[in-house]
């Protein structure tokens, strides 16, 4: 009897083993031929590579881990929306870890890509273009999303922002050109980005974070700019924070307001369309020998320093209980009415 019981167990172990999904496989999807990313996605390896020649018309969505959606050149291949479907987004990741897009465009959508409640996601060498609500969104609870040598980029600066992310969301963006959106980087509800190499240069607001969000940027190999059009490079409001070290070209207006803080290492402003400002219990604090460009208005309990050889080239006006700290010599190089950066 036991012999028997024996004799099925293996033979059910031979079953089910003889029928698990292999382990990885690689898929080819002809787009110009009509074949579909969704179709390749009900393949059942554990680690599936999907292999993209041409531009797909498809509406692709994500919900399972271990994918990779890879062309040879963003220039040749990618994914935009079927012509006749919502249009909503080119790729959506729901709950769901491990994916890679490789050397594609992704245009033509409300959202180029669209992620909740997924990690460990990575876009590389890749064109995200004209989409016209974000570029990238991460929307909620995302985190680990990597953008590395990829440009964001929208023609005649119609799209509203590049990268979007809120909801304690966090975005690392490495090697990445941003441009011409209305913002590049708009940061939301606690959520946090990331930017190492990258320029952002957009056409309203460079930065602009809200509701305790943080911009952290490093510049190690290159010189990198964050522009910020008619309203502003950087723009912190509701207890938001940016820490920018070793250098960037700043290029437009700072404005903080509501108790927020801005970092500056090393960084050089130009151009700013109107007077800095810096209100609400906000700070502005730089080192390592920071120019600020143009008027700083200081307001209603709010503070800028600038020690460590920092200069400004315009004025610091003090209102409402506001102040400034400045370095010895005097580094406001025209008339004052703080009470520690006194007229020269």
């Amino acid at each position: 009897m036991n012999r028997i019981i024996l004799a099925v167990t293996l033979c059910f172990v031979f079953v089910v083993s003889a029928s698990a999904a292999p382990a990885t496989a690689t898929v080819s999807v002809d787009c110009n031929k009509g074949q579909k990313i969704s179709n390749a996605l009900n393949n059942p390896a554990l680690n599936l590579t999907i292999e993209i020649t041409g531009i797909c018309e498809e509406d692709v969505e994500i919900s399972r881990t271990h994918v990779t959606l890879r062309g040879s050149s963003p220039l040749t291949d990618g994914i935009r929306p079927a012509p006749n479907g919502l249009k909503r987004q080119v790729i959506t990741l729901v709950g769901t870890n491990f994916i890679n897009i490789e050397n594609l465009s992704l245009s033509g959508a409300v959202t180029g890509i669209g992620i909740n409640y997924t990690f460990g996601v990575f876009v590389v060498d890749c064109i995200i273009k004209d989409n016209s609500l974000a570029g990238v969104i991460a929307g909620t609870a995302s985190g680990s999303l990597n953008v590395v040598d990829t440009v964001i980029t929208s023609t005649g600066g119609a799209s509203n922002r590049a990268i979007w992310a809120t909801n304690g969301s966090n975005i690392t963006c490495t090697r990445c050109e941003i441009d011409n959106h209305r913002t590049g980087i708009l940061l939301t509800q606690g959520s946090q980005a990331n930017i190492t190499d990258s320029t952002v240069l957009a056409t309203r607001r460079g930065v602009d974070a809200s509701g305790g969000s943080r911009f952290i940027s490093f510049f190690s190999t290159t010189s990198s700019t964050i522009e910020g059009g008619t309203e502003a490079a950087i723009q912190l409001t509701d207890n938001a924070s940016a820490s920018i070290f070793d250098g960037a070209d700043i290029n437009g207006r700072i404005r903080l307001a509501g108790k927020s803080v801005a970092r500056l290492w090393g960084s050089s402003q130009s151009n700013p369309s109107f007077f800095n400002s810096v209100e609400s219990g906000s700070s502005l604090m730089t080192r390592s020998s920071t120019s600020l460009d143009g008027d700083i208005d200081i307001s209603e309990f709010s503070t800028v320093t600038l020690p460590g050889g920092s200069t400004t080239t315009g004025s610091l006006f003090c209102s409402l209980g506001g102040d400034a700290v400045c370095d010895t010599p005097l580094t406001a190089t025209l008339a004052s009415d703080c009470g520690q950066c006194p007229n020269p």
